[in-house]
């Protein structure tokens, strides 16, 4: 179901795997998930002054993550961290994309509350941008009837995201 996305997007540079792997069962670090969406909205902001303290200058990944920081599509958590290494849950990667998709410039439709059965568990700060992504038609559920917040957002569903954006908004001449 992921493969037009995963072609496409690696096609044009936005994306890469392991070799000769994308390995689209894996979940996304956060620090991939950042790479890939500054290079899908093509982010150019001048890097923030904000340091991450557990974003080290020498990573592969630190010029993206100040860029994005930058332009205010992440902010970090509480204790001044951005945690590149761990797994991006799916209700952040939606919070982080709509950001992007605001920074880049376009407005999408306000969504109604989801309806799913675990709307409850999607944290109150992702709400909305779970709701405006799906009544856009660029996120889904896991299934009919759940969403799935909290869980990690495997390499396949983020390229499915990113793809879905482009087609919905025409902005990334993907298509």
């Amino acid at each position: 179901w992921a493969i037009t996305p995963i072609t496409t997007l690696a096609s044009k540079g936005i994306i890469n795997g392991y070799g000769s792997n994308y390995a689209p069962d894996n979940s996304i670090t956060r620090a991939e998930f950042v790479t890939i969406i500054c290079r899908a909205f093509r982010v150019t902001t001048e890097k923030a002054d904000a340091e991450f303290a557990d974003v080290d200058k020498n990573e592969w990944f630190y010029e993206y993550v100040q860029k994005a920081s930058g332009a205010g599509i992440i902010l970090g958590d509480d204790n001044g961290t951005f945690r590149p290494n761990d797994s991006i849950t799916r209700q952040d990667a939606c919070v982080i994309i709509n950001r992007a998709i605001s920074v880049y410039g376009v407005e999408l439709q306000t969504g109604n509350a989801v309806s799913f059965d675990d709307k409850n568990s999607i944290a109150l700060y992702a709400l909305s941008d779970v709701s405006i992504l799906f009544a856009n038609g660029i996120v889904k559920g896991t299934s009919d009837k759940t969403f799935e917040p909290t869980a990690s957002i495997s390499r396949a569903q983020t390229a499915q995201l990113i793809y879905n954006a482009a087609n919905k908004l025409k902005i990334l001449d993907l298509i």
